[in-house]
């Protein structure tokens, strides 16, 4: 997970703790204030625990203070029961009693975490506008089931082609959600390791669904735990460039260097980065080295990386050298996108409805 998240995750929890502490304070204060009694019970109690040390100190001190702290014990319950106060009004009272708000059990995280590092999941995400897409969502009617051999299709359309394509993005899903928090995997999904990538190329036509379905991997791995970063390629040739820019800078500005270099290690520790419309970046941009940098790095297992280009493959030999090319076909299943704009089926169907 990426070390930022992790940080925030556990300064939630401290700060939960912290105030379930000063919470118990100020209840245990309000309880004592009321009942001197009580206030004084609990002070010999703690005296009579201070004596047993000192007894375990000196061998020759008369062994007394077990017996007195229980007979205080016995009459404080007593007096609480007496007096109708809650037995627990010391105690913090934590917003998960399995972890004790710190997160973890002796078994591994607990159940709570998922849902404290949701919202900083998402946060993180970069998705914007893709936020709210998912498999669920996923329209197969939008793309034509007609073939069309002569425009380079196959012999499948392109309804059979996304809808095969989906599945196995789908259980890529599963895969990468299993793999870096096996509870939460779909069961129900059956997968092997074996036969899914580390990595996958999107290539086709604008509206051809590549997008749609990086934002619904990025949604459906993001509600298991997985940390996931969404970028354009301008953006991510953006930041590399003002990365590069602030590092060989004789005295950056250090808010905005720290701000860039987080971007960065978001970009290259996320377990799933997504890399929108390679090939849209502008020439002045292209310093091929440092994203052929990135790729190398996220090829350490358990980093998967998604990429889509509008490019074809022979586009991208024409503008990417050797080397990046050869990281991407030897390290990423390519997935052939084809078929009509459905946006402009989308614009149809509205049009059609606004005339009812």
């Amino acid at each position: 997970m990426n070390s930022s998240i992790s940080k925030a995750a556990a300064a939630i929890y401290e700060e939960r703790r912290n105030r379930s502490d000063k919470l118990r304070r100020i209840r245990q204060q309000q309880v004592h204030d009321k009942f001197p009694e009580l206030d004084k019970l609990d002070r010999e109690i703690a005296m009579s625990g201070a004596e047993m040390l000192f007894e375990a100190i000196d061998p020759d001190r008369p062994k007394t203070a077990s017996a007195r702290k229980q007979e205080l014990i016995e009459r404080r319950n007593q007096f609480i029961a007496d007096h109708g106060i809650d037995p627990e009004f010391d105690q913090p009272a934590y917003e998960c009693d399995i972890c004790h708000d710190t997160g973890y059990t002796p078994a591994g995280r607990c159940s709570c975490y998922r849902a404290t590092i949701m919202p900083l999941l998402i946060d993180h995400a970069n998705l914007k506008g893709l936020s709210s897409i998912s498999f669920e969502q996923f329209d197969e009617n939008l793309f034509s089931d007609q073939t069309n051999i002569s425009n380079g299709q196959g012999s499948m359309s392109p309804r059979e082609n996304i809808i095969a394509i989906r599945n196995i993005v789908k259980r890529f899903a599963d895969y990468i959600s299993n793999e870096h928090s096996p509870a939460s995997v779909d069961t129900s999904h059956d997968f092997v390791k074996s036969d899914l990538p580390q990595n996958m190329l999107f290539l086709g036509k604008p509206g051809t669904g590549k997008t749609y379905l990086m934002a619904c991997l990025a949604n459906y791995a993001l509600t298991r735990g997985v940390t996931v970063f969404y970028v354009s390629a301008p953006e991510l040739f953006e930041i590399m460039n003002e990365l590069r820019v602030l590092q060989n800078s004789f005295n950056p500005e250090p808010v905005r260097y720290e701000q860039v270099t987080a971007l960065y290690d978001s970009i290259l520790h996320a377990d799933l980065l997504l890399i929108d419309d390679l090939g849209t970046e502008t020439r002045a941009a292209n310093r091929y080295s440092e994203l052929l940098t990135l790729i190398d790095r996220r090829l350490e297992p358990g980093l998967h990386t998604v990429i889509s280009s509008n490019a074809d493959a022979s586009s991208l030999k024409q503008t990417y050298d050797e080397r990046l090319l050869s990281r991407l076909m030897g390290n990423y299943a390519i997935y052939r996108f084809y078929g009509e704009d459905v946006r402009l089926e989308i614009s149809r169907r509205r049009r059609n409805q606004s005339k009812l």
